[in-house]
């Protein structure tokens, strides 16, 4: 997964930014451009987020770079919404 210090710090510029979802969206594919992430670094960017829609758009950039896909679960449990728990459900078995 991501290192300890480039997750606090991706947390970080998430939660000085929590209105501004397209700023943490770029940040969080921007991450997922250049790191992995275990599925718990990803459950914790996602509850930093905190809105369903925008975290659909997050687990999108993030999926293909879970390095723990056995554990995809807890990601998928962070999402509220039943429309879009359903959604991810088709797009990610």
């Amino acid at each position: 997964g991501m290192s300890y210090d480039g997750h606090a710090a991706l947390l970080e510029s998430l939660r000085a930014n929590p209105q501004a979802t397209m700023v943490q969206i770029d940040a969080v594919k921007s991450a997922a451009a250049a790191n992995w992430f275990t599925s718990d670094q990803a459950v914790a960017i996602l509850y930093t987020i905190g809105y369903d829609l925008v975290r659909e758009e997050a687990i999108a950039a993030m999926y293909p770079k879970i390095c723990d896909p056995q554990n995809w679960f807890k990601v998928f449990n962070t999402i509220d919404n039943y429309a879009v728990r359903s959604d991810l459900q088709e797009k990610y078995k």
